[in-house]
């Protein structure tokens, strides 16, 4: 069962449905997760009640032949109760937020959760434009603190869906950090829509970066978010892909073995 942001802002917040911008009450997603876990062990205890009270029956009649078939029914016994997926959307705040929410989620039952590189205060539902992205470093601090949750609670097979939202996504919140050509940061800054700029024509308060050489000034929004190159949705989807499987929380599993 997978539990959409979407679908917990619509239906289950107190203030009235909302949309898909994390503005319903965080702890919404855990309370609904147990509430799912209890109808669905309930449904079990309904069915499995029914069976053993026939199984008592065939044994009050001596119906051997119905008495095994009940007990085979019992023995194959399929339970309601399924896994459950839960969207933690972008964290709801930094990452020892994300780690508090996610605890309450695996508590509660879910075995796997989905979080997406979205910044939380400025968060958008996934088909729509305007999205805003963080970058590697933040979301990967993110990833972690719920491979930490999970591993705190002792689930070591707990499951961490990783979401880019970057297709859609045309504005970072921030420039990301680096420490040398080619890292993860100097590679997300790549893809900034910058313009070339000289000291005589820089402006006093200008964020300038240094691009093979040449000072580069990012463009900047009145709402101080940086504007991505039209086009890079997709390379920065790929390359978003591929650093949270490489950096995202393997060396957590190999610190537990």
């Amino acid at each position: 069962v997978y539990l959409s942001g979407w679908t917990i802002a619509a239906l289950r917040s107190e203030f009235g449905p909302l949309p898909d911008q994390s503005m319903h009450e965080k702890t919404s997603v855990p309370v609904l997760i147990e509430e799912l876990y209890t109808f669905l062990r309930q449904a079990d205890s309904r069915e499995l009640n029914d069976i053993f009270r026939s199984l008592d029956k065939a044994r009050k009649e001596g119906d051997k032949t119905r008495e095994k078939e009940l007990i085979e029914k019992i023995d194959g016994f399929q339970t309601h109760v399924v896994p459950v997926i839960a969207d933690i959307d972008a964290g709801f705040g930094n990452a020892e937020a994300t780690y508090l929410l996610a605890k309450k989620m695996i508590e509660a039952g879910a075995c796997a959760l989905q979080i997406e590189n979205q910044v939380s205060d400025e968060k958008q539902c996934g088909h729509q434009d305007g999205k805003v992205t963080v970058p590697h470093d933040v979301f990967l601090a993110k990833i972690r603190a719920c491979r930490h949750a999970f591993l705190e609670l002792g689930v070591e097979d707990g499951v961490v869906v990783t979401r880019t939202d970057s297709l859609g996504a045309g504005l970072t919140q921030q420039i990301a950090v680096s420490h040398k050509p080619g890292d993860i940061g100097d590679q997300y800054n790549s893809f900034l829509d910058c313009e070339e700029i000289t000291a005589e024509n820089a402006r006093n308060r200008d964020v300038i970066i240094n691009r093979n050489g040449k000072m580069m000034r990012p463009k900047r929004l009145p709402s101080n978010l940086y504007q991505f190159r039209p086009g890079t949705g997709e390379d920065r989807c790929v390359l978003d892909c591929i650093t949270s499987l490489q950096n995202g929380a393997t060396d957590l599993d190999r610190d537990q073995s």
